[in-house]
């Protein structure tokens, strides 16, 4: 929602505190859209996190991402075979495929803990790769333009 609109009604995070520190995640900063982001350098990548939940960060998306972040070369290695396997499936993106690289992991969605999305850098810095990451498990790699 534009600036504009939000400065019409009044803030539902006006209360909330802005900043929660996790022993494993770091600093959790609430964003405009009423989530939690941090960064967490894993492997030597800059590996973001958004976090759902209302007022501050909800805890059993917390310890997903906390125990994304303690077996990140197991998780790291689940989204290699995955990407490896969508080479096959969609052979005319391969090339592109091979280069992509975890950008961040969005776990949005409170009623579903097992759930949500990991978004990809690659070679096109104007492509969007992501993918669906449902029980635990990425799925449905695709891209926005």
């Amino acid at each position: 929602m534009s600036k504009f609109l939000k400065s019409l009604f009044v803030d539902p995070t006006a209360d909330w505190t802005r900043c929660v520190s996790d022993p494993v995640l770091g600093e959790l900063v609430l964003n405009e859209d009423a989530g939690w982001d941090t960064t967490i350098e894993l492997n030597g990548e800059a590996i973001g996190f958004c976090i759902g939940g209302e007022a501050k960060p909800d805890e059993a998306l917390v310890e997903h991402a906390r125990s994304i972040v303690r077996n990140f070369v197991e998780f790291e290695r689940m989204i290699r075979d995955f990407l490896s396997a969508e080479c096959v499936k969609q052979p005319e993106w391969a090339e592109e495929i091979r280069q992509l690289r975890i950008a961040s992991v969005d776990l949005f969605w409170p009623g579903r803990p097992n759930d949500g999305e990991i978004c990809f850098s690659g070679p096109d810095p104007y492509r969007l790769w992501r993918c669906g990451y449902i029980d635990r498990r990425p799925n449905n790699l695709g891209f926005d333009d």
